[in-house]
């Protein structure tokens, strides 16, 4: 037996007071009637008397009474005499949004209103409450509060999320809590996966409760929609409806339905409406398209009367020509800027170059590259600014200033720096960098990128000298420049949305102003603006929607937009057999405010009162009987004040029992201090009211602050109603969790942070293995260079040694330098698979050794994998058996099995194009390549040869868009008559990617003429059923004209080729150029004429002939017989989009042959590029090769005694691209081929273009990221294209110690849900500890089988990696919640505030009761106690009267 508040057994001293009240009670005498005359005379009062106790029944029960409630007061126990802790653990995933049919509330509000009523339905008793919401992800919305009212309020302003409630999260966060004592109740809709993950929770008491799930569902599943006409305009729909559950509910089929709301308008117009038929697995498929007037939001619903609706719509922001940001580039390199170079390679910007920013012009972007004159920020215009080579007002050169960069960490998790290996950038030059804002990359003599925010810009501050050619030229700077350009000026694609449980970036101007996201039916998102001039760089990802729907947001300047929000994709809605909605989670059950013993106390006390009351009011002289509440004079009073204090004291007991609202003082405002109990707190603090402070002990072993969980239990351990300041004194050098995901609790609470930046106590020796840099791309029999990076507190001698596998394989005696050092090596990788590296560091007098060892683990692949497209695959098979001979792994395919999607060339890591012409790609093999290269970071070799380059037909093609070499080449082209004889038939109107074939051919024809010498002409005749001279011969350089020309003609009926070709003869009479041509095209089959006689006319002329058979339809055969004829070409293609190329090879071809045949010797320029290291100054002799003009950004690698490009190299977006002019094999390369070296060369400049490439299906990386494991999966189909809406999980088996990849596997972690954060990408992330971590991946529902895996070594705490910087976010939270920053000595404490509040409680009404009944029993038994003083003095009776009444009696 224990006392919860044994305080109130001092009431117990109001037993003696009832004691002496009886003691000096009155008692009736008779006495004669003298005696009341003396008294009378005397006037004199009667003295009580204290007379000996008699026991009586009053007093027996009066004593129980006192003893009742005293011990009530104290509320006894059996056996501890903590507070109970009811804990609720509730599902607020998607099916918890189903509502009720009869009260209207979502099953998630049910479920917490009704624990809420049974635990606690009149809050006030001495227990704890805490409440864990169990959504995408799991926190806490009360810890350990006492007022049930409190948690009523916390409970209020949450609500479901349209998203997969994620139940290992829950277990993980549960886990790090004390709950063996706790009362946990878990209510869940997916039961079996919530016993699953909690089962062995270890609570007290664990009780699991069904929450009602729908009994049916409409589910609107693979919602796809894409612009399918830029032109027009038009969307293609498509989406799959699928029903599960009581199907029975509903009709056999259900409606799509499809609403608009163009930019500007409040209300969506219908634009489709269909009934679709159920098949028997219960789904339905919609298709259809649409064209929309413009930009707006896009709603595909399928309406149905089930209990859950969030899932039965999808909404998307279309934009079909989303507008091209603008970009100016202020580079001291000036055409040759790497930096515009690369800005351009995105094909989202029109960027341009100047020497100064322009003032009359607005911009999206600003880059300033390698400018010395300083730029102050108020010369900044308001937009995204990249630095390279630059700072805001940075005056040095940057040649004087600049060294060798060595890279010692960075934000792994930073939108900016991420992607990129920054270890590997480690020697490039860069210039001293001051911190001027959050260190994305930081070096040992200080930060290399750092990313700044304000109200107005957002800007990253690179160090890298962008002259130099290590760092400009590397994958690194590309990927960089990607990921840079998209955080400072996010893409706007065609088609857009967030997701639920998501961050959900909107513009910068509305978050860096403060915005506010309402949705109807949800709580409002407010977002306030910064309170300082320092902004949290990724404050745009603060808004993580919990519910799907069209929210719309309005910024602090006025400006409002929609913002549609889609739930995410679940892979179970409802289950057969479980509660329909509206069915009670808890069986009936009697609530009470109070539990066990207090209550059967207290009920007993109060029946005593009223029954000890009503015994004595009923006595002969008793104050309830009416004679005695009537009587007059002092008896009645007392009578009368008896009753009503037994009235009062009654109300007041019945009051406890009901815990009635009482007003009770109450602290407004309260204070948490997150720290691990050792850190200095501000001194102003030790005096600060304890009762008004909590404490969050969030240090871990290795000295890390998990700040994402303290923030969120800070927030929660702290009544809603009050307000709230934070401190946070623990050391923040080292922090585990998202502190970004740590913003919304702080939002939606209204805290204000206040940060303690404590200084370590002492410096201890220690020398810290700090990291292992290299490449992630290595294959086997490839030299590693690894750079060990070691940091030491003091200057001393240390042991560095390097061990490959366990074993050693290079040992150093170093003076390890104060501060960072780096050592290189270089390892020979000998065998493929997953290698260990390790670092070892030994120092005597070292006081920490958890951190002298470090090691990282590498993924040696069995030679890069490379496929050779080839029209000669003979030809294609001999080079690939050269290239086997040194390790790649080479597929030789035709160009029919160019992949159509950049994701089709996923599992490559190079593409060799061998001497393939334009025409045998058809238009979107060639987009599919250019995208694959240029947003995904593919290899390319472009080899040449008859059908390569400008004989190729590459021109106005993207395969001339690819190439660091143009198929155009710059000789003076000679004066020719040109003449263009072009279908114009009916078939012509049909549409190719939403413009017609005739706009195509009539678009072809413009830009041919463009390649034409000076002083050439052209004339067009178009023919159907007949023929007519659209353009007689006119000036090629006239191009208002031709297009003036052109411009009108329209589609007509049949087709006759000979009405044309005739009159083309005619026409072709006239010009007296030396060079004539003709050029044919014709889509379909033709009427007879004599057409072979009509060629041989216009040979006759001195003309040739070329025919162009385009489509399915066209007469193949006669072009081919036009063309043989006529002495030139016959082209044939079923795709209309290689025209253009075509015609603008007729063109060019009329300038002469390109291709040079004759001997040539190529040789070396003078470029320095790592590709050509150990080569010779000259090559074999060349017999053969295609003159070709490279490109400004083209490095040149080998060319002809004539200065003609033979090899040349450049990056193409995130690729790399190398274009050769001669045969790889073939009669133009045979002394090459012969050559012992030919293999070694090819093998040395495929490596080069070589990307980290990726397997078809699913792919899986592990990233560690400070003390966590970020997985990465990418799932494709075999056709390479994104793969969505997987329910992916990670998990994590320790493999042994960090070094020792084969132990057995000790420990498991995980599993945990990954998010899609993109088409076919998922993330999450893993705490790990030290050791060797196997991740693997499953699909819990069942889509796809993952066999990939990724390994992962952590090798110690984060927090003993060496000093780094407090969190960055950390400064941006403190002004935005207006906070300060503190230290151990600064005079703050929050203001102390007071309240009254009513809230329910028994205590203070039986206290209360307690006190009336004691001024009940004093009214009864002394009332004299309570007698007002007299206001009148006495006066003496005259004689006469005393004896007037003596005589009288």
């Amino acid at each position: 037996m224990s006392l919860a508040a044994p305080g109130y057994l001092g009431l117990l001293a109001l037993v003696p007071l009832v004691v002496y009240l009886h003691m000096r009670r009155h008692r009736s005498r008779r006495v004669p009637s003298t005696v009341v005359w003396k008294l009378v005379a005397e006037q004199a009062e009667p003295r009580p008397r204290l007379r000996p106790v008699r026991s009586s029944l009053s007093l027996w029960l009066q004593v129980a009474t006192v003893a009742l409630a005293s011990l009530a007061l104290a509320e006894p126990r059996l056996g501890s005499a903590e507070p109970t802790h009811r804990v609720l653990v509730i599902d607020a995933g998607q099916t918890s949004g189903a509502r009720t049919a009869s009260s209207g509330r979502t099953a998630y509000e049910t479920a917490w209103q009704e624990w809420l009523d049974r635990v606690a339905p009149a809050p006030g008793g001495d227990e704890l409450y805490s409440v864990w919401w169990v959504g995408p992800w799991t926190r806490p919305v009360a810890l350990e509060l006492r007022s049930a009212a409190a948690v009523r309020r916390a409970l209020e302003a949450t609500t479901h999320a349209d998203a997969p409630s994620d139940w290992h999260s829950a277990a993980e966060a549960l886990s790090a809590y004390e709950l063996a004592t706790a009362d946990v109740t878990v209510v869940a809709g997916d039961l079996e996966a919530a016993e699953d993950a909690l089962g062995a929770l270890g609570a007290g008491s664990l009780e699991f409760k069904r929450m009602p799930t729908p009994g049916f569902n409409v589910a609107l599943q693979e919602v796809k929609v894409e612009l399918a006409d830029t032109r027009t305009q038009r969307w293609s729909v498509e989406a799959m409806a699928q029903v599960t559950g009581r199907t029975e509910d509903l009709d056999e089929a259900v409606t799509f339905r499809v609403t608009f709301l163009p930019d500007g308008a409040s209300v969506p117009l219908p634009y489709a409406e269909r009934e679709v038929k159920l098949n028997m697995g219960g789904s339905a498929r919609f298709r259809d398209e649409l064209t929309l007037p413009g930009p707006g939001i896009i709603e595909v619903s399928v309406p149905s009367d089930d209990p859950l609706t969030s899932d039965s719509s999808a909404r998307y922001r279309l934009d079909p020509s989303p507008q091209r940001s603008k970009a100016v580039v202020v580079s001291s390199l000036g055409a040759a800027s790497p930096a515009a170079r690369a800005v351009a390679a995105t094909s989202r910007f029109d960027v341009e170059l100047a020497e100064a920013i322009p003032a009359d012009r607005a911009f999206d972007l600003v880059v300033i590259e390698g400018i010395s004159d300083p730029i102050g920020d108020a010369s900044l215009p308001a937009a995204a600014v990249l630095w390279l080579g630059s700072s805001p007002g940075r005056e040095a050169d940057l040649d004087s200033t600049a060294t060798a960069a060595e890279v010692v960490r960075w934000d792994r998790d930073h939108p900016a720096s991420r992607g990129t290996d920054w270890g590997v950038t480690t020697g490039a030059r860069a210039f001293p960098l001051a911190p001027l804002g959050e260190v994305l990359v930081e070096g040992t003599d200080g930060p290399l990128v750092v990313a700044r925010t304000t109200r107005t810009r957002r800007e990253v501050i690179a160090a890298y000298d962008p002259s130099d050619a290590s760092f400009v030229e590397s994958d690194e700077f590309v990927t960089f420049m990607v990921d840079v350009l998209d955080w400072l000026v996010p893409p706007t694609p065609e088609v857009s949305a967030c997701t639920v449980g998501l961050p959900c970036r909107v513009q910068w101007s509305a978050v860096a102003s403060g915005f506010e996201a309402e949705l109807d039916g949800a709580p409002t998102w407010r977002q306030p603006p910064p309170v300082g001039a320092v902004v949290p760089s990724r404050l745009d990802e603060a808004w993580v929607p919990t519910r799907a729907g069209l929210w719309w947001v309005t910024s602090a300047d006025g400006e409002r937009f929609a913002v549609p929000v889609n739930p995410q994709p679940s892979g179970r809605a409802g289950a057969a057999g479980t509660p329909a909605a509206g069915e009670p989670v808890n069986g009936p059950r009697l609530s009470l405010p109070w539990r066990g013993t207090a209550s059967l106390l207290l009920l007993a006390a109060v029946v005593l009162v009223i029954l000890e009351g009503l015994l004595a009011g009923r006595q002969p002289d008793g104050f309830w009987r009416p004679e005695g509440l009537g009587a007059p004079g002092a008896t009645g009073r007392r009578n009368r004040r008896a009753a009503t204090l037994h009235l009062c004291t009654v109300a007041a007991a019945i009051a406890a029992v009901a815990a009635a609202p009482f007003f009770v003082p109450a602290a407004a405002n309260w204070l948490v201090v997150i720290g691990d109990g050792k850190d200095d707190v501000p001194t102003s603090l030790a005096d600060w009211d304890s009762a008004r402070t909590s404490a969050v002990p969030i240090s871990d072993g290795g000295g890390a602050v998990d700040l994402e969980r303290a923030l969120a239990e800070a927030t929660a351990r702290v009544d809603p109603d009050l307000s709230l300041d934070i401190v946070v004194t623990a050391p923040l050098q080292a922090t585990r969790g998202s502190t970004l995901r740590g913003i919304a609790p702080l939002l939606d609470r209204g805290a204000t942070l206040h940060v303690v930046d404590a200084t370590p106590l002492r410096e201890v020796r220690d020398v810290v293995a700090a990291d292992l840099l290299f490449s992630n791309t290595y294959f086997k029999g490839d030299a590693l260079e690894v750079t060990a990076l070691v940091y030491a507190s003091t200057a001393m001698p240390a042991d560095v040694r390097i061990l490959l596998d366990d074993q050693l394989v290079e040992d150093r005696r170093v003076e390890l330098p104060e501060g960072w050092s780096s050592y290189v090596t270089t390892l020979e990788l000998d065998r493929d698979g997953t290698v260990a590296l390790t670092l070892e560091v030994a120092a005597e007098g070292d006081e920490v050794v958890a951190n002298d060892r470090r090691t990282a683990l590498l993924e040696v692949r069995n030679g890069p994998r490379v496929t050779v497209y080839a029209s000669d695959l003979a030809r294609a098979r001999a080079f690939a058996d050269a290239l086997e001979l040194r390790g790649l792994r080479v597929d030789v395919k035709g160009p029919h099995a160019v992949g159509t999607t950049p994701y089709a060339f996923a599992g490559n890591d190079a593409v060799v194009l061998m001497d393939v012409a334009a025409i045998e790609l058809a238009r979107s093999q060639q987009e599919a390549l250019a995208g694959w290269v240029r947003e995904h970071g593919g290899g390319l070799a472009l080899l040449g040869g008859e059908r390569s380059f400008g004989p190729g037909g590459y021109l106005e093609t993207p395969l001339d868009e690819l190439s660091p070499l143009s198929a155009k080449i710059s000789r003076d082209a000679p004066a020719v008559a040109m003449l263009f004889v072009l279908d114009r038939s009916g078939s012509m109107q049909q549409l190719v990617d939403g413009v017609s074939r005739l706009d195509i051919a009539k678009e072809a024809t413009l830009a041919a003429t463009a390649l034409l010498g000076e002083g050439s002409e052209i004339a067009v005749v178009v023919f159907d059923e007949e023929a007519r001279l659209l353009l007689p011969f006119t000036a090629a350089a006239d191009r208002g004209r031709i297009a003036a020309a052109l411009a009108p003609l329209v589609p007509g009926g049949g087709t006759a080729l000979y009405p044309g070709l005739a009159l083309a003869a005619e026409v072709l009479a006239t010009p007296d150029a030396s060079s004539k041509h003709v050029v044919v095209m014709t889509d379909g089959l033709s009427q007879p004429g004599d057409i072979d006689s009509v060629v041989e006319r216009l040979v006759s002329q001195g003309a040739t002939v070329s025919a162009i058979a385009i489509g399915t339809g066209a007469d193949v055969e006669r072009v081919r017989n036009i063309a043989r004829i006529g002495k030139g070409t016959a082209h044939t293609t079923t795709d209309f989009r290689a025209l253009p190329s075509i015609l603008a090879q007729e063109a060019m071809l009329l300038a002469g042959d390109p291709v040079v045949r004759e001997p040539v010797v190529p040789a070396r320029t003078s470029a320095a590029a790592s590709l050509m290291d150990g080569m010779p100054d000259e090559f074999p002799e060349l017999t053969g090769l295609v003159e070709t003009t490279p490109k400004v950004a083209a490095t040149v690698l080998l060319e002809d005694h004539d200065g003609r490009p033979v090899l040349a190299a450049w990056r193409y977006g995130a690729g790399r691209v190398i274009a050769y002019t001669s045969q790889g094999v073939g009669p133009w390369s045979t002394a090459w081929s012969e050559s012992e070296d030919f293999a070694g060369w090819w093998a040395q400049w495929l490596r080069w273009v070589v990307q980290p490439g990726r397997e078809v299906g699913v792919d899986v990386q592990a990233t560690l990221v400070g003390d966590e494991v970020r997985v990465d999966v990418v799932a494709s189909d075999e056709r390479g294209s994104p793969i969505t809406g997987l329910q992916l999980t990670a998990a994590a088996s320790q493999l042994g110690d960090a070094g020792n990849t084969d132990a057995a596997r000790s420990s498991t972690l995980g599993p945990v849900r990954l998010a899609e954060v993109a088409p076919g990408q998922y993330r999450g992330h893993l705490a790990v500890r030290e050791g060797v971590w196997h991740v693997s991946v499953a699909d819990v529902s069942g889509g796809v089988a993952v066999e990939d895996t990724a390994m992962v070594a952590h090798s110690y705490a984060s927090a003993l990696g060496g000093p780094r910087p407090v969190d960055p976010v950390l400064a941006g939270l403190v002004n935005m919640t207006g906070g300060q920053l503190l230290t151990p000595t600064t005079s703050w404490s929050p203001t102390r505030a007071s309240t009254w509040v009513v809230t329910r409680a028994w205590r203070p009404w039986l206290v209360v009761a307690l006190a009336l009944w004691s001024l009940f029993l004093v009214q009864r038994y002394a009332p004299t106690w309570l007698a007002l003083p007299r206001l009148r003095s006495r006066r003496a009776p005259a004689p006469s009267a005393i004896g007037a009444r003596t005589t009288a009696l």
